[in-house]
């Protein structure tokens, strides 16, 4: 699993990390330099703060992955921009979420497969803690290509 978290990014680095009731919770820290400004693509080095995101992660050996991971806040230094203070980006964790794109992906691709209840299920046995509710979150917010779609005419 540790090796796993490390491939997401290379500036991932494991504090420690503790497993009770079949669970395993790890402390990460992202050590970086400088960060780009979402608005403006700005690079920063003036750090404003430090903040905490917790995230789930495709489960290890059937046991849930929750990751307490602490991450820079900084200060966009151009003029221009209304940005003013901004949280480091990351690929593999989108904003605001609270699963990682591997895990949704996986949950995805069973909630194509079956029912949302039954990905419930199926999402349960394997340690990842999901709703139908969110299953069905997950799929309605999928964009799907309409020209791959067995729907769509060939014109």
């Amino acid at each position: 699993m540790m090796t796993e978290l490390s491939e997401l990014d290379e500036r991932l680095q494991i504090e420690s990390f503790f497993q009770n009731d079949g669970q395993l919770t790890l402390y990460a820290v992202l050590v970086s330099k400088e960060a780009h400004c979402p608005s403006c693509g700005n690079c920063s080095s003036h750090r404003h703060s430090t903040y905490e995101r917790v995230w789930m992660d495709v489960p290890d050996g059937g046991r849930p992955v929750t990751v307490h991971l602490k991450l820079q806040k900084w200060f966009c230094r151009n003029q221009l921009c209304a940005q003013g203070i901004f949280t480091e980006r990351l690929g593999w964790l989108p904003p605001n979420k609270r699963k990682s794109r591997r895990l949704e992906e996986q949950i995805r691709e069973l909630a194509f497969s079956m029912s949302a209840m039954q990905t419930e299920r199926v999402c349960r046995h394997l340690g990842i803690r999901i709703s139908h509710d969110t299953v069905l979150r997950i799929v309605y917010q999928t964009k799907l290509s309409l020209i791959n779609s067995p729907f769509c005419r060939n014109r």
